[in-house]
């Protein structure tokens, strides 16, 4: 269970970093910050401070299993750090 769990807390993380960067790249198209990965960087800032919060808020009773799922599988693949250093050495080319 805990890793069906990961898997699709991963695969919703993911789906989630990719909209949340199309959608900024709508936003910042017509502006000088075009190239910039806006978006990367929002996701890994949101999505470490939900990281934080939930790995040391004691108030949050969570069982494990879903702990990972949350923790490791959709914010791991949220906040991929990969990515952002990919798109800056691209805006840097």
């Amino acid at each position: 269970m805990t890793l069906l769990g990961l898997a699709l807390g991963g695969a919703l993380g993911t789906l989630c970093r990719y909209g949340i960067n199309i959608f900024f790249q709508g936003l910042l198209k017509p502006t000088t910050l075009a190239g910039f990965p806006l978006g990367t960087m929002v996701v890994n800032v949101a999505g470490s401070f939900l990281l934080a919060l939930l790995l040391f808020q004691s108030r949050i009773e969570l069982p494990g299993a879903l702990r990972i799922a949350i923790a490791a599988g959709f914010l791991g693949a949220l906040t991929t750090f990969s990515t952002f250093e990919f798109e800056a050495d691209q805006l840097l080319r």
